[in-house]
């Protein structure tokens, strides 16, 4: 999650911008994509989502 606001994605979860920020830490494309993947699917709730839905 401290990645968060270092990048939008579209509605499909794509990277559409992103920082400078965010490519210096994470300078690989597919790592950086990866994060956004893993943030998409959490905030979605999805089948897909590493957490637990809250009550």
């Amino acid at each position: 999650m401290a990645y968060g606001g270092m990048f939008q994605v579209d509605p499909s979860g794509k990277i559409v911008t992103e920082i400078d920020t965010f490519k210096e830490l994470v300078p690989n494309a597919s790592d950086r994509q990866a994060i956004a993947d893993l943030m998409f699917n959490e905030n979605k709730g999805n089948k897909d989502a590493k957490g637990t839905k809250c009550d």
